[in-house]
């Protein structure tokens, strides 16, 4: 300072901030509730299943993932704890306080009487017990599952006629539209709600010019197929409660544009008779149904005649009754008087 030449020194000073121990615990897989920064999340549900009067061996298997739970604030990574809250059925499980895994300790009885059970499972952290979250961990009761589900027919073949249209459903015989079902006996009517169909991958390109719905229809890229081209599909139903599967084989031919797809060859062609044995059959059962109605007709006529005749003879017992020259039984009838006529010869 008091010289006439001026010095100086610098220094790099480095400042590390720390995360504070402010956010609270969140369950994963975090789904954000709106565009921030950083994200908030929402916990999500969990859900798993367990068959009725089955006793799984092991944690439960849930859905989207395993509960679990970090610190929010990522550069602590505080311990965390896990804990059941008390529930109707919440003594049926028992969660692992450290990993979080749950296990069913006594199997439910009746999928009718407890379709689910919805648990409360919370998060806390072990150094600070009021930082915590709470998710719901959903479990579904299902009946037991004793048929996968299966596809009529092991082979389906397929036509489509070439367009230069984007996209097009599948036809089967007699230009009717191809609809795939999976039959699961364990379901009124076979409809099993949770069949997922998915095409194989990796065979003839499926993935980029095929796709299946949910329903069970099968559209294709029309635009980028030729006539004369086949394909063979390879569908999978699978039942995503259970986790079986079932496949069966589509065999697809491009058809010219305009053509219409053959008649199905077990049909019998239009405008044939029928087989012998058939025709003769029926002809049996005709000549059969009309004796029996002659038979009847004759009955009714027969029926129809007598019931005249005594009609007839009741109304002429009625007249004979009535008319006054008609002598009662018991009475001798009187004489008719002597009449004489002229010219009328006498004889002695």
């Amino acid at each position: 300072m008091n010289t006439r030449e001026r010095f100086n020194a610098s220094a790099r000073v480095r400042v590390n901030v720390l995360d504070g121990d402010d956010q609270y615990p969140q369950f994963l897989p975090c789904a954000p509730r709106a565009p921030h920064s950083p994200p908030v999340c929402t916990s999500p549900v969990y859900t798993a299943n367990v068959t009725e009067g089955q006793l799984q061996e092991g944690p439960l298997s849930f859905s989207p993932g395993a509960v679990y739970a970090e610190d929010g604030d990522r550069g602590l990574r505080a311990a965390i704890t896990y804990a059941l809250l008390a529930g109707q059925e919440s003594s049926r499980f028992h969660i692992d306080n450290v990993t979080g895994a749950i296990t069913l300790l006594r199997a439910v009885e009746s999928s009718r009487q407890t379709p689910e059970i919805c648990l409360s499972v919370m998060a806390s952290q072990v150094n600070d017990p009021s930082k915590y979250a709470v998710a719901r961990a959903l479990v579904r009761v299902l009946a037991p599952n004793r048929h996968p589900p299966r596809f009529p027919r092991a082979r389906y073949r397929a036509f489509l006629p070439a367009a230069p249209r984007r996209a097009a459903l599948l036809l089967t015989f007699g230009g009717q539209v191809l609809a795939l079902r999976a039959h699961d006996p364990d379901f009124p009517e076979g409809l099993n709600p949770q069949v997922r169909y998915t095409l194989s991958h990796g065979t003839n390109q499926s993935q980029q010019l095929f796709q299946v719905m949910p329903n069970g229809l099968l559209v294709a890229q029309v635009d980028q197929l030729r006539p004369g081209q086949s394909y063979r599909l390879q569908v999978l139903a699978r039942d995503e409660e259970s986790g079986e599967t079932s496949n069966t084989t589509v065999e697809l031919e491009v058809l010219w544009p305009g053509q219409a797809a053959p008649r199905d060859p077990s049909e019998p062609p239009p405008g044939r008779g029928l087989p012998a044995g058939a025709v003769a059959g029926g002809a049996g059962a005709l000549l059969l149904l009309g004796a029996l109605l002659l038979l009847a007709l004759l009955a009714l006529r027969a029926r129809r005649r007598r019931r005249r005749q005594q009609r007839t003879a009741d109304r002429a017992a009625l007249a004979i009754e009535k008319h006054p020259n008609v002598v009662q039984a018991g009475k001798s009838p009187p004489s008719p008087p002597r009449l004489y006529y002229p010219n009328e010869g006498y004889s002695e």
